[in-house]
């Protein structure tokens, strides 16, 4: 019997990127026990290693690719270092942990779900420090062996990582889908820019059955492009960077006018814009206030949720903001939720750098609590002193739309679908959503769309939107629209 594998390649798109056209490799069952994988032969291609997939109850084979799982050609993180060569020390070591304490740890072991893997990842880790267990190492070790489960049980990833939710249905009411963010112009201060907000994306929701995320994204590339270079700077107006425009315009004004008339133009009316504001950037500690017109003009935070409902009613197309209050300004957090809450309600506000995706973090900051020594008939006789102990013991507290779970700051798999649980877990008038980041160096791995799907999270952000790492992620999500 031959065992069907996917070698990730597309004659297509003429890229080696995750397709419909693919090459099929046919595999024995034997040979497949004994961990062979593909390999292409293309100059591009020859340094990507493809996962090792086994049949029945996978276990920890001895000589299973963990470089590959490791994606030795692309940027990994170890011990807080940024490796981009895949035979420099840091990749030989985290790969001799693997081969050595890890399978040890995991050889013979039944691997039947991904929680029992990362238990035992969890506990290495805390029991022997000096292995220097890097968070890179837990997560290829943790989404490798997931992927082996799901192709043994004959399910695609994000059907796996549902049922490991245990989700009676991949997809949201009316058959929804996860909406995917796509990066078109990076500003802010990272890049030098006078443009504040630091990202400006399309969201597209896809629909299922319709699976036509390709090329509607390739149609807001080249429109995009196409009004670019008709604006003032011309071709010159037209710089890349990790797959987006880089923001060269003057006021955030001028930047949303190009995504406006991008989608006034493809008519696709399935996709809205979401911000990134990145509001610690334009932070000033010391006075507590925002510098979003430079140091002479400084707004509080109730002048910044003006700012914010003002913006949000001339642009009516922006349905997302992530992070449009500052970290340490819980106040103002507090106050533009509430009010968006109530003159915005589909407007989505994330938390990301705050929060972190840890969960205590959320707990600590978005759980109201009840009052002490007050009797329920008391609650209303009392009901002043009651309040003003209530708004005390809960100042700064909030509750966004959004959480934003980030693959490179979850070192396992069942790390974020824990995530997931412990949102849906919550009151109705307390629940949020989430948003799988995808990770930050370039990778053409997926696994960020099916944990996306697979955890039934309301967005997804591939970042860019032009080369070959975003391309691969936007083909396998229109593969599992249709």
């Amino acid at each position: 019997m031959k065992y069907f594998v996917k070698n990730h390649s597309t004659r297509q798109l003429l890229l080696p990127t995750f397709s419909f056209k693919i090459r099929k490799t046919y595999l024995s069952l034997k040979e497949l026990r004994q961990g062979k994988f593909t390999q292409t032969n293309t100059p591009r291609q020859q340094k990507q290693r493809f996962l090792v997939f086994f049949p029945g109850k996978p276990k920890c084979w001895p000589n299973i690719s963990w470089r590959s799982l490791l994606r030795s050609d692309l940027f990994v993180y170890y011990e807080g270092n940024l490796i981009r060569d895949a035979d420099n020390e840091g990749m030989s070591t985290a790969v001799g942990v693997i081969k050595t304490a890890l399978t040890k740890a995991l050889r013979n072991r039944s691997l039947t779900n991904v929680k029992s893997v990362d238990e035992v990842l969890i506990q290495l880790r805390g029991e022997s420090p000096e292995l220097n267990l890097a968070d890179n190492i837990q997560s290829a070790v943790s989404y490798g062996i997931a992927k082996a489960i799901a192709f043994s049980k004959n399910l695609p990833l994000y059907k796996y990582i549902s049922l490991a939710q245990r989700n009676s249905s991949v997809f949201g009411e009316g058959s929804k889908i996860s909406k995917l963010m796509l990066t078109c112009l990076r500003g802010g201060k990272a890049y030098n820019s006078k443009v504040k907000f630091a990202r400006f994306m399309y969201i597209y929701e896809g629909e299922v059955g319709k699976p036509t995320a390709v090329k509607d994204a390739s149609l807001l590339y080249t429109t995009t492009r196409k009004i670019l270079a008709g604006g003032k700077l011309g071709e010159a107006g037209i710089k890349m960077i990790s797959g987006s425009f880089l923001c060269l315009m003057d006021t955030i004004g001028d930047a949303l006018k190009v995504l406006e008339e991008t989608l006034k133009a493809v008519k696709l009316p399935n996709v809205k814009i979401g911000l990134v504001c990145n509001a610690n950037d334009v932070f000033n500690e010391g006075t507590g206030k925002y510098e979003m017109e430079g140091p002479k003009s400084q707004f509080d935070n109730n002048q910044m949720v003006d700012y914010y409902a003002k913006f949000l009613n001339e642009h009516p197309l922006v349905c997302y903001l992530e992070d449009p209050m500052a970290d340490k300004d819980l106040p103002g957090w507090s106050l533009l939720t509430q009010r968006l809450k109530k003159d915005k309600p589909d407007v989505d506000v994330a938390c990301n750098t705050l929060f972190g995706g840890n969960i205590k973090k959320i707990t600590d900051h978005t759980t109201y609590l009840i009052p002490e020594g007050f009797k329920e008939e008391e609650k209303k006789e009392k009901e002043e002193e009651y309040q003003a102990k209530y708004d005390e013991i809960n100042e700064g507290k909030f509750i966004p739309s959004i959480v934003v779970a980030d693959i490179n700051k979850s070192s396992t798999l069942s790390g974020i679908i824990d995530l997931a649980n412990s949102l849906e877990a919550r009151k109705i008038e307390e629940r949020m959503n989430i948003l799988v980041s995808d990770y930050d160096f370039e990778t053409e791995d997926t696994t960020a769309v099916d944990l996306g799907i697979g955890v039934r999270a309301k967005y997804i952000n591939i970042s860019g939107m032009t080369q070959l790492e975003h391309i691969s992620k936007i083909v396998r999500y229109a593969e599992i629209c249709e």
